[in-house]
């Protein structure tokens, strides 16, 4: 358990301090090898605490809500049940949340990666689809910077911020992750496909412009109305 958390922690330090040679001397194996448990570990992850935070906000008012008509005594005698069954809930709810963070994200990387490639082949590129594909999970690295804005929420609940500060912090952690993942794909683009950098640069225009266009419609479309789940 202790080397798998320093390999996720270690792969993560690498990725992110400095990509253009952890790309360039990108870790050999078959793509759905370490690469594709480092983008599962990810999203594992953030499904834990995004469970932790269900349970903050929603979960624990619910329990106490329908507890509060036993006594002392009723509730120090059925403290174990409580607890078994607040177990069960959270690992229904991580395994919930973690099946959809799984798909979405390696969906995501995936459906980029064979982008990425399309378009640098296009461009002359000479590197191997899988390749980028590994290249591409490897960049779930940046996702874990959506856990600040995620973790920042039961403030709100709380009246410890506001709702306008949770959204400013949200955008700014998102449009910081859109940028650290450009710079991934960018640096994966040149290293897999042994291409200039202005055309690495080129085939990642696409795929973060599309991510920008979702962070836009999330914030305008989406945002408000977790205001309602939150307070």
């Amino acid at each position: 358990m202790k080397d798998s958390i320093r390999w996720y922690v270690d792969t993560w330090m690498k990725i992110m301090k400095s990509p253009a040679d952890f790309f360039r001397t990108l870790p050999e194996g078959v793509w759905y090898g370490d690469s594709l448990t480092f983008a599962g570990a990810t999203a594992w992850i953030l499904a834990f605490i995004i469970t932790i935070v269900i349970f903050l906000i929603k979960l624990i008012e619910i329990g106490l809500y329908l507890t509060e008509t036993l006594s002392l005594l009723e509730k120090v005698l059925t403290l174990p049940i409580t607890i078994v069954f607040s177990a069960v809930i959270f690992a229904i709810v991580v395994l919930i949340v973690g099946g959809f963070m799984l798909a979405a994200i390696i969906g995501l990387l995936y459906a980029v990666g064979s982008v990425l490639q399309f378009i640098l082949r296009l461009m002359g590129g000479g590197g191997m689809f899988f390749d980028m594909i590994k290249a591409s999970l490897y960049s779930a690295a940046v996702f874990m910077l959506a856990a600040v804005p995620v973790a920042m929420s039961p403030l709100v609940k709380y009246r410890l911020i506001s709702m306008w500060t949770l959204s400013l912090i949200e955008n700014v952690v998102y449009y910081l992750a859109c940028a650290a993942m450009f710079i991934l794909w960018v640096a994966a683009g040149e290293a897999v496909n042994k291409v200039p950098r202005w055309k690495a640069v080129m085939s990642a225009l696409l795929p973060i412009a599309v991510l920008v266009l979702f962070g836009v419609l999330f914030h305008t479309k989406v945002f408000p109305s977790l205001e309602k789940f939150l307070i």
